[in-house]
């Protein structure tokens, strides 16, 4: 698995880059769920630039961002890597059949110079 993880951020930031990364993850949305209308508004959003790579999605999973006034309805294809504004407000609906799968990666355009270790009991704030 690492080396597939090394490979896709080759791929989108180039080589040497694994210190760019603040926070991978796998992010599955269940065929019915809705992630509500939110802003990403914490110290780690503000901090960080987030990409979202489609691995597995259905043609009834709409994006949803609002902007000023207009909202705007996006679909991502699987394969698909996009970065987005996490700071406007922003849903995203699966109305399908099947699960939608994401990895979401927050990085920066710097290395980044620490880690932090996760644990149960210390949890990150974001």
């Amino acid at each position: 698995m690492e080396n597939t993880i090394q490979y896709i951020v080759n791929y989108i930031f180039g080589e040497n880059s694994i210190n760019n990364i603040a926070r991978l993850q796998f992010s599955i949305l269940r065929k019915g769920d809705i992630v509500k209308p939110h802003i990403d508004n914490k110290k780690w959003s503000n901090k960080y630039s987030r990409i979202h790579i489609c691995i597995q999605t259905n043609d009834k999973v709409f994006y949803l961002f609002k902007i000023k006034t207009k909202q705007e309805k996006k679909q991502i294809k699987e394969g698909e890597v996009i970065e987005f504004n996490n700071k406007v407000l922003h849903s995203v609906q699966n109305n399908g059949e099947t699960d939608r799968i994401n990895i979401i990666i927050d990085y920066s355009k710097e290395k980044i110079p620490t880690y932090v270790h996760i644990r149960d009991n210390n949890p990150i704030e974001y």
